[in-house]
Formats: structure tokens, C-alpha cells, sequence
């Protein structure tokens, strides 16, 4: 737990220094950050942490993108959730179970992320795919029953 608070520090640091553009994709433990390193932490020097993954999927992107990269994704996930979270409502109305699971592993998954670093992965895209493919859907079932009305 204490090196993951540390990496979080690390990506806040590498923030500061590079709000709008971040320190660049995928160099996060190539960035190099003065650290607080607590005394439970002690057995390793700066060198050492610097070159530990963020362990944290967000504070990585904040990190190596800043602004530029993290206010994008917030938008697409205010989309995904928002939008998502109607369309699985309406769906599983309808009797569509399956949009909940899908949904269900978009909400696992977001919380997962704060523990690991993978927004690099297929993985996470595929599910944000999926609550996508959902949105869409419901929209199409939505316009289909307006028309024929």
C-alpha cells in the first residue's frame, strides 16, 4: 500500500511539472521524480521507486499526458457511464439481461484500474466497446419505436 501512495505521488509530481502535455506516453517509470519516500519504504533509494509502475491506471495517464490526455478521458468516461448506465436501465427492461453484465464488468473494471496499470491493454477497450455498443443499441431501439408510432 505505501508504495502505491508513493506512485501516486510520482504521477502528481510528474503532473506539476507538465500540467498541459504530462511527462509522455509511457514513461512513467522512465520519469524521473524527487519522492518522499517514507521510512517504512526506506530499503529502497530514489532510483529504486523511480523505476516502479504506477500501479494505478489514472495517475499513470495524468502523469504522462496532463491535461491534454486526461480531460478526453473523463469526457469519454462521463459518456460511457452516463449514457451507459440509461441505456442498460432501458435494456434490461426489455428483458436484455445481458447489458447488465456488460455493464457490470465496465463498473468492475474502472474500479480495477485504480489498482493496476492497464489502460494500455485490449482490455479496457473492448469493455468501453461494449457500454459503446450498448449506448448505441438502445438508441437504435429508442428511434425505432418514436417511428413507428
Amino acid at each position: 500500500y505505501a508504495i502505491r501512495q508513493l506512485m501516486v505521488q510520482k504521477g502528481e509530481r510528474m503532473f506539476l511539472e507538465s500540467p498541459l502535455f504530462g511527462a509522455g506516453v509511457g514513461r512513467f517509470i522512465e520519469a524521473n521524480v524527487q519522492l518522499d519516500i517514507p521510512t517504512l519504504l526506506s530499503y529502497g533509494d530514489q532510483d529504486y521507486f523511480n523505476l516502479k509502475t504506477s500501479h494505478n491506471s489514472y495517475i499513470a495517464l495524468l502523469g504522462e499526458t496532463g491535461l491534454a490526455g486526461m480531460l478526453p478521458f473523463i469526457g469519454l468516461q462521463a459518456l460511457l457511464f452516463l449514457g451507459g448506465l440509461r441505456a442498460v436501465i432501458r435494456l434490461a427492461r426489455r428483458g436484455e439481461i445481458l447489458a447488465i453484465a456488460i455493464f457490470a464488468s465496465y463498473i468492475g473494471m474502472s474500479i480495477h484500474l485504480w489498482s493496476l496499470s492497464a489502460l494500455t491493454g485490449t482490455a479496457p477497450w473492448f469493455i468501453y466497446g461494449l457500454v459503446g455498443g450498448l449506448i448505441e443499441r438502445e438508441a437504435r431501439l429508442r428511434r425505432q419505436t418514436t417511428s413507428s408510432l
